[in-house]
Parts: structure tokens; C-alpha cells; sequence
């Protein structure tokens, strides 16, 4: 006797709907992710950095980005990318709300290692997207969802637009509005029923 694996039936809608707000809110981390590099030149001129400073200063949330990946990816199979990205979003809200109160630059790289999460935001929504599509649909869906990925070339020219007539405190509290409202719709988006 043979045992027969049941299939799971895909509900198209669903499907799309996570495919949206799952690259919507890659495309708002990675703009949190790269931040540094629009406004740390701000942060380069009040705080009097060296060239050395400077350039750790960007490099820090995207070396942190890079190495939480991995674990990121593992608790995203193990608990399910709702839950993941949920709480993700949430702890990157909150260190970008605290740019609005750093003035040294040790505070800047701890909220910088902090807002590196953003970029594991990749390996969780790789996963978690992969998990509502039928294998024979899994390219396309991570092709979309990578390649919808515009949020660096989108926040780089609001934030600079925003910059330059605001300042910094305005420009990041627009940024944080952005990613908390995703932070909050994330979970209530995703019907009941999940693959994942």
C-alpha cells in the first residue's frame, strides 16, 4: 500500500496577496536597510566624522543585514514568515524611531546594527512568498518579489527630496511612519489558511 501525500489547494487570491505585501514591505526595509548611506553625509557634517567614521557608520546596518540572513531564514521555516517579518518590522521601527534622539556616534552604529535586520527582511520573505505558491510558481513569485525590490533607489530620492526641505528629524519620522503602518497592516493582511 502507498501512501499518497494530500495536496494542498492554492487559493490565487491569497497567493497575490501575499506576493504584494510581502514585496511591499521588502521594498520599505530595504529603504530603512540603506538609509545611512542618503543621510549619513547630514550625520558626517553635525558630527564632525572622519572618512574612517564615516564609512563604518554606512557599513554597519548592511554588515549586520548580511550576517542575520541565515538566522533569519531558519526562523522563518521554523515559526513561519508572519510571525518573523512581524516582529522584524516591528524592532526595525523601533530603532529608526530612535534616530530621532541620537546625537553621538557610537548611538548612530547601535541603532545602526539594530536597523540591519532590515535586510535579512530578504531571507524572510523569500521563504515565507516561496511557501504560498506551487512549486512549478516559486520563479515567479521570487522573481517578482526580487525584482520589485526598488525601495533603495525610492527612498534615496524621497529621502533626499524630504532632506533637504525638512531635515533629518522629519525626513526619518516619515520613513518610520512607513515601516511601522507596514509593521501593524503585515499581520492582519494574511488570511487564516496559510501554507506556512
Amino acid at each position: 500500500m502507498t501512501a499518497t501525500t494530500p495536496v494542498y489547494e492554492y487559493d490565487k487570491k491569497k497567493q497575490y496577496s501575499v506576493l504584494s505585501m510581502n514585496t511591499l514591505a521588502f521594498t520599505v526595509n530595504f529603504a530603512v536597510w540603506t538609509m545611512f548611506s542618503v543621510i549619513g553625509i547630514k550625520i558626517k557634517g553635525e558630527l564632525g566624522l572622519s572618512e574612517t567614521e564615516f564609512g563604518l557608520l554606512i557599513a554597519t546596518p548592511i554588515l549586520t543585514g548580511s550576517l542575520v540572513r541565515l538566522p533569519l531564514g531558519f526562523l522563518t521555516d521554523r515559526f513561519g514568515g508572519r510571525r518573523v517579518y512581524f516582529i522584524q518590522m516591528i524592532l526595525v521601527a523601533i530603532a529608526t524611531y530612535g534616530l530621532h534622539f541620537a546625537d553621538k556616534l557610537w548611538q548612530y552604529l547601535t541603532i545602526g546594527l539594530c536597523m540591519g535586520l532590515a535586510g535579512g527582511s530578504f531571507a524572510i520573505g523569500i521563504a515565507y512568498t516561496s511557501a504560498w505558491f506551487e512549486k512549478k510558481a516559486t520563479g515567479f513569485c521570487d522573481g517578482y518579489f526580487w525584482r520589485r525590490q526598488r525601495g533603495r533607489g525610492t527612498e534615496h530620492l524621497c529621502r533626499s527630496i524630504d532632506y533637504r526641505g525638512h531635515g533629518l528629524a522629519r525626513s526619518t519620522r516619515h520613513l518610520l511612519c512607513c515601516h511601522a503602518g507596514d509593521g501593524l497592516r503585515f499581520p492582519s493582511i494574511h488570511l487564516s489558511g496559510s501554507p506556512v
